[in-house]
């Protein structure tokens, strides 16, 4: 006999959730199209979906797999690329878990090879309720992929608005970026950077051009500005990294006053 069909939601997650097929008879034909990835999401979820609804429950022993629930969902997680994010982390039963909970799950996530798509939508979903632990995390959306470079910096320009914003609406300090993520990032983020109005934002700007190769003697131009911010730190590290990659020495206001005076 022919199976009832799936519901409709179910059908629109073929290969989010288990597969649905026109009739059996069609099983092989429909196996055939799909993707090596299509298939290891299927595998998956057909392997370790059961056993993770049956660990979630009852809830009073949650707490106690909590770490195993984590390491299976999180192998969920990495198939997927969030767009049923909230829909999975319901798997993990009822109460719902407190986001704080959940920051052990979303770490596994960001450590595997996950696609950058999730990376982004559990990151925004945990900076709207836990936005501390968010923000620490955030540098993991900042690395290069071997994506297409143009989308990746317009992507990660509304990644470093969106962490600036998360930062300025609640009183946080921007996180430091390691030397080789500094150095990846796009001309149009580091630019992003050093206009903001967060000291943290544009000392990781001067961090970004002091990673990057100079001539020697050609300081880039977005430097310049740097070293006339009214922060007196970013003014240092800026007239610094100036020197050091050989910019021209500037005279100071009083030297050309006293050149004046001399001609005079």
């Amino acid at each position: 006999p022919t199976p009832a069909p799936a519901p409709a939601r179910q059908s629109q997650r073929l290969g989010a959730g288990p597969p649905t097929f026109s009739s059996r008879r069609n099983l092989l034909r429909d196996l055939r199209t799909f993707t090596h990835w299509q298939l290891d999401r299927m595998i998956v979820r057909l392997e370790v979906v059961p056993g993770l609804r049956w660990l979630a429950k009852p809830p009073e022993l949650r707490k106690e797999r909590w770490a195993t629930l984590t390491k299976l969902l999180s192998d969920v997680l990495i198939l997927e690329d969030g767009s049923f994010f909230e829909d999975d982390l319901a798997l993990l039963g009822e109460p719902v878990p407190q986001p704080t909970e959940l920051v052990e799950l979303i770490e596994r996530v960001l450590a595997g090879s996950s696609p950058r798509s999730l990376e982004r939508v559990a990151l925004r979903w945990l900076g709207q309720r836990c936005t501390r632990e968010a923000v620490r995390l955030w540098p993991a959306l900042l690395t290069q992929t071997a994506g297409n470079k143009d989308e990746e910096a317009a992507e990660m320009m509304d990644d470093v608005e969106a962490l600036l914003t998360l930062c300025k609406e609640h009183d946080l300090h921007l996180p430091q970026l390691k030397d080789l993520v500094a150095q990846g990032l796009p001309e149009e983020v580091v630019r992003m950077l050093a206009s903001s109005e967060l000291v943290e934002a544009r000392l990781t700007a001067v961090q970004a051009l002091q990673q990057r190769q100079h001539t020697h003697g050609q300081p880039p131009a977005l430097l310049q500005e740097l070293k006339a911010d009214s922060c007196h730190i970013v003014r240092a590290s800026a007239a610094m990294l100036w020197k050091a990659l050989g910019g021209p020495e500037e005279k100071a206001e009083n030297e050309e006053d006293d050149e004046d005076e001399d001609q005079a």
